[in-house]
């Protein structure tokens, strides 16, 4: 994503909310938080998601609504670099956002990964994941646009057929 707007969302199932580092759903992510361009994680085992934009500081948006183990949930997180904001929302819910620093997330040279923010068992996601989109806005920036993403993909609960 770089200073770009663009989303990233994915059908999960969580066994468990014990032990792991950040279990990450997906993003382009490292073990070194430095090196962190954005993704979709757990926070802990509080069974919350976030979105965060990398770089030496995170810039997070955290759901306020917690994901329950042992059901599918629909989870989508966006950047808007023209606000300077993102958003995280699951089940098709509002979105809750976070302002950024202002500060462009790094265009990094970490891999894109599904399932692991880095090498180490601890940050792996403790679950099922299916379906991961990612995009990029089209001309005119991403906050006239992500609600109806998030609504085509939700599809009330049932997912968008591809």
């Amino acid at each position: 994503l770089s200073d770009n707007d663009g989303w990233l969302a994915a059908w999960v199932w969580l066994d468990t909310l014990t032990g792991g580092t950040f279990p990450t759903i997906a993003g382009k992510t490292s073990s070194t938080i430095g090196n962190h361009e954005y993704g979709l994680q757990l926070t802990g085992s509080t069974g919350t998601i976030s979105f965060f934009t990398g770089g030496a500081t995170q810039r997070t948006a955290t759901s306020v609504t917690t994901i329950a183990t042992g059901a599918w949930r629909f989870v989508i997180g966006y950047h808007d670099a023209v606000n300077d904001l993102v958003g995280v929302s699951i089940d098709g819910g509002a979105f809750v956002t976070g302002a950024t620093s202002g500060t462009a997330p790094p265009d990094s040279a970490s891999a894109f990964r599904i399932g692991a923010r880095g090498p180490t068992p601890d940050r792996y996601w403790p679950g099922r994941i299916d379906a991961v989109m990612f995009g990029k806005s089209p001309p005119g920036g991403i906050a006239g646009v992500i609600t109806s993403i998030r609504d085509a993909l939700w599809a009330g609960g049932a997912g968008l057929s591809l």
